[in-house]
């Protein structure tokens, strides 16, 4: 938008260094580029595309990601599994017929979704600015076909705020906008304000005590670890010298191996869930292995499965992992690395 204004090409190298940046956490800003470089072939201004210095940035950033491509394609395109894996996820959020209900519910109520709304509109309005409106609309409609989640398109709410109060400051309000800044409205989109707070960790655990568990509430969900690694901690201790020496431990879920790699990191943990299963194999000098949860699909290749313990996180808060047992796994018949690929999902 302040290229369009100003045509300062210094602007477009920054922008590709932004995405350079922005590409080593998601690919989602991809998306962004194909949906706006397709409005700016349509709607303009064409020129943008015909700068050098977008195209430089463009290939700094396209630099920057070989090695994640080099390394996606060296282990058959996880990306694109995880993508399948979102979609098949998206129930959780109400589907295609969900993702805009929430999406507004995430941009605020009244106020904010209002100025989204309005600021489209005056996008959509301006010919030099169109083409910022058609991407935001097709940005929304990328994901909500491809059954992405809402919050991928919160990226452009700041975009549509701005775009919104810029005109509305440019002139007298009319008499079916004053209702906006009065103190009904400032006490509904508190109350979605109320909300945030309530799923921020500032509230003393015992306020969730009684809460029912959802998958996705991340405040239940890590209520706990420190107690829940303990009893992992305390579950190796009990192992006999020589079988400890050699042992690991291997976890059915990401998060449970990441609050073990943060509250036990002289334990060697590993976890064949999402992410967590590319970030490191077991050794194939390794011994018997701790498992925290369903071991069903290790043991076949071990001769030994006992259930030495369970997970407690002591403070009377379910979470995902409360009561998940703990098993010692001996006498390994298969490699590895033959075995991790059997158990790695996503």
């Amino acid at each position: 938008m302040r290229w369009v204004r100003t045509r300062a090409d210094g602007l477009l190298l920054v922008a590709g260094l932004v995405t350079a940046v922005a590409l080593q956490a998601k690919f989602l800003v991809v998306g962004f580029w194909a949906v706006a470089i397709v409005a700016l072939l349509v709607f303009g201004p064409r020129e943008l595309l015909r700068r050098p210095a977008l195209w430089l940035g463009g290939a700094i950033a396209v630099l920057t990601t070989l090695p994640t491509l080099f390394w996606q394609a060296q282990n058959g395109w996880p990306q694109l599994e995880m993508t399948r894996a979102v979609a098949a996820e998206s129930v959780y959020a109400g589907g295609m017929i969900g993702f805009l209900p929430m999406a507004l519910l995430m941009i605020g109520l009244l106020i904010g979704s209002v100025l989204a709304v309005h600021g489209v509109g005056r996008l959509l309005g301006d010919p030099k600015y169109r083409f910022l409106g058609v991407t935001a609309l097709g940005i929304t409609v990328l994901f909500l076909v491809t059954s992405g989640r809402p919050y991928y398109i919160a990226g452009m709410f700041p975009l549509l705020w701005a775009a919104s109060v810029a005109a509305i400051e440019q002139r007298r309000l009319a008499a079916w906008w004053r209702w906006v800044p009065t103190w009904p409205v400032y006490g509904v989109t508190a109350i979605a304000v109320l909300g945030v707070l309530h799923v921020l960790p500032i509230k003393p655990i015992s306020a969730h005590a009684d809460q029912p568990l959802q998958i996705g509430n991340f405040q239940l969900d890590e209520i706990g670890w420190p107690q829940m690694v303990d009893d992992v901690v305390a579950a190796h201790r009990a192992l006999p010298p020589e079988t400890a020496r050699n042992a690991i431990v291997v976890t059915g879920d990401y998060w449970t191996v990441s609050a073990i790699q943060h509250f036990a990191p002289d334990l060697s943990s590993y976890s064949g869930a999402r992410g967590a299963a590319w970030f490191g194999t077991p050794p194939e000098d390794s011994g018997a292995v701790l498992f925290v949860g369903d071991p069903t699909a290790l043991a076949p290749a071990f001769a030994r499965v006992t259930q030495v313990g369970v997970l407690d996180n002591d403070v009377r808060v379910s979470n995902l992992t409360q009561g998940a047992p703990i098993f010692l796994l001996e006498g390994r018949s298969r490699p590895w690395g033959e075995l991790w690929q059997s158990i790695r999902h996503l």
